[in-house]
């Protein structure tokens, strides 16, 4: 497994989850087969466009 120092584009991701939040993740996971870090990279296209919008308003 690499680090940021092994790879400099990679970047740390912080979030605070309740119980519920990281359970429907986990969820989301199993019935996917998809691991955490690829939701994670699926998501921040979306996440970016949400932010975006709400600087617009």
């Amino acid at each position: 497994m690499s680090n940021f120092k092994d790879n400099p584009r990679k970047r740390v991701l912080s979030v605070r989850l309740s119980e519920d939040e990281l359970e429907e993740l986990l969820r989301i996971c199993d019935e996917t087969g998809k691991t955490l870090p690829q939701l994670v990279r699926e998501a921040l296209p979306h996440m970016e466009n949400i932010a975006l919008m709400k600087m617009d308003v």
